[in-house]
């Protein structure tokens, strides 16, 4: 137990008492210090008890020098650490190949996003971290590390590949995944970007075609940053994904098709799509901010009726094109968002809500959201075959009469209501309805 004793740095407070510590305050400099010593001796020795894989170990170098044999040394290391856990330590890692866990699952924790950097070089012929996961129960985590590329356009940053683990149950066709109830995927606190942006400031040259999870249940994206490539200062290179999830291309819900993507604080920056959706069910974007981005959140379904729950809540998104697009997706619910058309784009829409083939999706609520035009012959929210829309309480603004209509509700609508909605601005229509049964104001 340590003496009471004063200190100028710490004024005279009564001895505290911990569970399982007993400490008097205030310290002296000497005594705080050796405190911390002792803490951080003691969480060394916790950590020496966990048992992971160091890349170190193998030969790879964080320097960033010799990509061959780094790669060779991380390659062993990740497929050491199947069913356990790859640490990076600090450090730069140039890579000059994909890196493969061909059939496990397995933790992937970086000392952080600023100072653990995996990065492959211009001439790789494949990039990335590619994990096939062959069963419900092999978990995979990804945190704390940076992803950055020296190639242009390169591959996909990041591929989580679940489809081993789809059965064909009763042999008839009846796709699906045994366990749906399994999570399969955390991504937290990764940065995935273009080299040059991190040594320049400059998002034009280098980048990565995104990151793409297949067929993983119950993901979560949390507290990431995905910068793809810029075009122009305002628009995003072709073909750029942020992030993907993909369904299976079949045509009813017998399908194995993801259920609840969770994606959660996350940065997005010229990808010409952030975050999209195929053929998947529970989708949840929250508390997002999307910048510079052709196209916001895509959720696309290909079923008639479409797949259900896509949930865009809390979320900023600065777009070309559409910043949020329910493409035959049921069950649209958007709320309590801020979307800009970026001053440069030509017919762009804050919300659409439309199908790609045969159907009419229902269900859906958008209310609470802020939308603003600075592009030219935009459209605020557009309804086009769906029915059963809630639009209440939205606000439009337009900067120098860019905004044609702040609601649209075509031919192919029907049944759509709502009221109290906000228009700041002289508008060729405010509400502009070519639908069958429907009551906007």
């Amino acid at each position: 137990m340590i003496d009471h004793v004063q200190s100028p740095l710490f004024p005279s407070v009564a001895p505290k008492t911990l569970s399982g510590v007993l400490s008097t305050y205030p310290l002296t400099t000497r005594q705080t210090i050796d405190g911390f010593r002792r803490y951080a001796t003691a969480v060394n020795q916790l950590i020496d008890q966990v048992p992971f894989v160091n890349p170190m170990t193998y030969g790879a170098r964080s320097d960033g020098t010799k990509a061959d044999a780094t790669t060779k040394a991380m390659q062993k290391a990740l497929l050491a650490a199947a069913g356990g856990v790859l640490y990076i330590p600090p450090g730069l890692f140039l890579l000059n190949a994909a890196l493969i866990q061909p059939n496990d699952a397995v933790t992937i924790i970086g000392a952080g996003q600023g100072v653990a950097e995996l990065r492959w070089t211009a001439d790789a012929l494949t990039r990335g971290i590619h994990i096939f996961p062959d069963d419900a129960s092999k978990f995979v985590t990804i945190r704390d590390i940076r992803m950055t590329t020296l190639g242009q356009d390169a591959d996909v940053a990041l591929l989580i590949d679940c489809t081993s683990q789809i059965v064909d149950v009763g042999g008839v066709g009846n796709l699906n995944f045994m366990d749906r109830i399994q999570s399969r995927v955390l991504l937290e606190n990764v940065t995935i970007c273009g080299a040059n942006l991190v040594d320049s400031g400059d998002p034009f040259n280098t980048g990565w075609a995104g990151c793409l999870n297949v067929l993983a249940l119950g993901a979560i994206v949390r507290g990431c940053t995905i910068v793809g490539r810029a075009a122009t200062a305002f628009a995003a290179a072709a073909n750029s994904i942020g992030m993907s999830f993909y369904g299976t291309p079949v045509t009813d819900f017998q399908n194995g098709h993801p259920v609840q993507f969770v994606v959660e604080a996350c940065s997005f920056w010229f990808c010409d799509i952030a975050a999209y959706f195929i053929n998947c069910e529970g989708d949840y974007v929250t508390n997002c901010n999307i910048v510079a981005c052709n196209n916001g959140v895509v959720a696309f379904s290909n079923i008639s009726g479409g797949h259900p729950q896509l949930c865009v809540m809390g979320t900023h998104a600065n777009c070309f094109s559409r910043c949020i697009h329910s493409n035959g997706q049921a069950q649209t619910n958007i709320n309590g968002c801020n979307l800009y058309l970026i001053q440069t784009s030509t017919a762009g829409i804050g919300i659409l809500i439309d199908r790609p083939t045969t159907g009419t999706p229902s269900g859906h609520a958008i209310y609470g959201n802020s939308i603003i035009s600075l592009g030219a012959n935009s459209n605020g929210i557009v309804i086009d075959h769906a029915a059963y829309a809630l639009i209440n309480g939205n606000y439009f603004q337009q900067v120098d009469s860019k905004m044609v209509s702040c609601i649209w509700l075509t031919a192919n609508s029907s049944n759509c209501k709502g009221a109290g909605n906000g228009y700041n601005g002289t508008f060729a229509n405010t509400v502009l309805d070519s639908g069958t049964a429907n009551a906007v104001t």
